[in-house]
């Protein structure tokens, strides 16, 4: 079973990107043996598709390159509590060069297919998402259905994860609006995520990154060299984050110890940014707010999906004059507060959301009938004919393609179950029926026939009072009995306990936040002179959260804020300082 889930992810994601045999690393991962693959090849025409399809972003991929990547998996530590993780994975060496992409009016620059092309496409794609989820569902259903639920697999493997990066080096390449090139880039030697298992009721997963730096050049062709770029956010800093979750029962009530903690450390950051460096930022800024803009009217529901031609501009010039008034009323300040809602609902369209309505109701009839029809072969009044499917493929038309195939995911899912809880409860109910009844007097009449005082709290009067009233001797207990008298002694203390609980947890301290930074600087350049400076140092937060009242807690604590002006030094250059400042 987990073979199986193994080997489907690694090709269903793995193996879409990487040139790797996923069979061979399947295996290599469920015995334990540690992978190792070096100088990876990376498919970029699939990589870039779904980066701008599925993630939507205006970028693609120039160059790619991994100098290595170690991975190894160890099962036992996935199903129990222990220190050693369960999935170790390791990157090195890691270049990345990203280039914006041209927006086109088309969203795919293929060539334009008939009707009947489009709908056999999108027919293969949708039994390609059918045959997966009946992989899924065939491989997930035990594990569904054993105590070892899906959610807790998941939760455990996050808590086992150990990530190690090295050297990582992502650059962005592009030209300014007066066509000048710079280049935005991202770096850092080490980033680490790994979990600490102190004792068997805490657990503590930390992240921590060294020397990350962030670069702009402008006005220079791609350089190796780390010494000769323009640093924004120098690298000589580290961040550590620290994770920190209580397992213990009495942290639910506690007003000392939370349940959850997060700490956050930032050493020694140190911002340097000169005015040419903030335009390309906002240069940047500017081009991702017009390519979602872009992206918005491209992929609008309104727009015509026809070719400008005679029988279709009255719809493309409906469509441009309802642009035209969305864009005008986006951008227009609102000068009243009735004017204030007028720029929303030119966005929205009520007559096709109640279109699309009606037809995901359709839609998730006809779709469970013809899941009835395929895998139930039921012969009842109500089958799935030709005018069925018709339908079906009209509204699968009108729909995208990776909406359609959450919509189905969604209505198998919930039929498959249906029938899997059916099919269980058939079989047990008539046997959990006449058991039930016979299971619970058998019990109450063996439990009370048993002298035995749960809670010792028999006082000698009372005791003569039951040898006197009672003429049955005092059955003796076996170990059997004994066992079973603990546990329902437990269960009795657990149920008094959980009453208390259930009052004092108003109380408890369920998360805690700290921020900690030690030293922060900002300087603001000008003709490489600093013009504005800015320091904070041992900075710290505090921030508790406690379900009574909805209570917070707030702590802020400052030991030096400094902000000066470097260019009136003769009169008021100090603009914020501390009391005492010698070098000042």
């Amino acid at each position: 079973m987990f073979e199986a889930v193994i080997a489907a992810l690694l090709k269903g994601y793995v193996a879409r990107y990487v040139d790797i045999n996923a069979d061979q690393l399947s295996v290599q991962l469920l015995y334990g043996r540690p992978i190792v693959v070096e100088n990876l090849t990376f498919n970029k025409t699939t990589l870039n598709n779904d980066i701008r399809k599925k993630l939507k972003l205006p970028i693609e991929i120039e160059s790619l390159h991994v100098g290595k990547i170690q991975c190894s998996f160890l099962w036992s530590s996935l199903f129990f509590r222990s220190s050693a993780p369960a999935l170790t994975i390791l990157i090195e060496h890691v270049r990345a060069i990203i280039k914006p992409v041209i927006l086109d009016d088309n969203e795919d620059p293929q060539e334009e297919f008939t009707e009947e092309n489009e709908i056999a496409k999108k027919r293969n794609h949708l039994d390609l998402s059918e045959q997966q989820l009946e992989k899924e569902f065939e491989y997930l259903g035990e594990v569904k259905s054993s105590s070892w639920s899906i959610r807790r697999l998941v939760l455990s493997f996050l808590e086992k994860l150990q990530v190690q990066i090295i050297d990582l080096h992502i650059s962005y390449e592009s030209f300014t609006s007066d066509n000048i090139p710079y280049t935005v880039g991202l770096s850092f030697d080490n980033i680490q995520i790994s979990n600490e298992l102190s004792n068997e009721n805490m657990n503590r997963k930390t992240f921590q990154i060294h020397n990350l730096a962030l670069y702009i050049d402008s006005n220079t062709s791609r350089r190796d060299d780390s010494s000769t770029h323009s640093y924004i956010l120098l690298p000589s800093n580290s961040i550590t984050i620290y994770l920190t979750r209580n397992y213990i029962r009495s942290a639910l009530i506690n007003r000392q110890q939370p349940r959850y903690e997060l700490e956050w450390t930032f050493n020694d950051l140190s911002l340097k940014s000169s005015v040419d460096q903030v335009r390309i930022l906002s240069d940047v800024i500017r081009f991702i707010h017009y390519s979602n803009t872009h992206r918005k009217f491209i992929n609008d529901p309104s727009r015509p999906t026809k070719k400008i031609s005679k029988t279709s501009v009255k719809l493309w010039w409906r469509y441009i004059t309802l642009v035209i008034i969305r864009t005008q009323n986006y951008l227009k300040v609102p000068i009243s507060n009735d004017q204030k809602h007028t720029t929303t609902n030119f966005w929205f369209n009520s007559v096709l959301l109640n279109k699309r309505l009606k037809q995901i109701v359709i839609y998730k009839r006809l779709y469970r009938l013809y899941l009835d029809n395929k895998y139930l072969k039921r012969s009842t009044i109500s089958n799935f004919t030709s005018a069925d499917r018709l339908i079906l493929n009209d509204i699968e038309m009108d729909f995208d393609l990776d909406c359609l195939t959450r919509i189905r995911r969604v209505i198998f899912r919930t039929r498959a179950n249906e029938q899997l809880s059916l099919a269980n409860n058939s079989q047990q109910q008539s046997t959990n029926m006449e058991s039930a009844s016979s299971w619970y007097m058998s019990y109450a009449n063996w439990i009370s026939s048993k002298t035995v005082d749960l809670w010792k709290t028999t006082t000698p009067t009372d005791a003569n009072q039951a040898t006197t009233i009672s003429t049955t001797p005092i059955i003796s207990l076996n170990e059997n009995d004994e066992k079973l008298q603990e546990q329902v002694n437990t269960f009795i203390a657990q149920s008094l306990e959980d009453q208390d609980l259930a009052q004092n947890r108003r109380d408890a301290l369920y998360l805690r936040l700290k921020f900690l930074v030690k030293s922060v600087q900002i300087d603001l350049l000008s003709n490489s002179d600093i013009m504005f400076h800015f320091s904070l140092d041992n900075v710290s937060v505090l921030i508790e959260l406690r379900p009574r009242y909805q209570s917070l807690l707030f702590y802020l604590r400052l030991d030096d804020l400094n902000i000066c002006d470097r260019f009136r030094t003769d009169a008021f250059s100090n603009i914020v300082c501390p009391k005492q400042r010698p070098h000042e």
